[in-house]
């Protein structure tokens, strides 16, 4: 019943996840005792623990990140580059 529960719990983020649609500069950036980031654009908070990340790279405030509805991956163009990451959700 527990295992159920999670199991229900964890597919309703990420349906949550895949009907996000964002393109901005992140605003505002925070990571948890895990490493995970939350980030704010245009005013709206998107903590990212469901998506896939690599813990590796950081984000940083002024970074433009574009996530379309329906799609899980975040596209990451850092500020001051030209330079692109893809995370992408399996």
């Amino acid at each position: 019943m527990l295992i159920m529960f999670f199991s229900i719990q964890k597919e309703r983020q990420i349906h949550e996840v895949v009907s996000w649609r964002f393109k901005g500069a992140v605003q505002k950036i925070w990571y948890d005792e895990k490493d995970i980031p939350t980030i704010v654009v245009k005013g709206r908070t998107y903590p990212l623990v469901n998506t896939f990340w690599d813990f590796n790279i950081k984000i940083h405030e002024g970074d433009t990140v574009i996530k379309y509805r329906g799609d899980r991956r975040i596209k990451v163009i850092f500020r001051n580059s030209k330079d692109t990451v893809f995370f992408n959700g399996n």
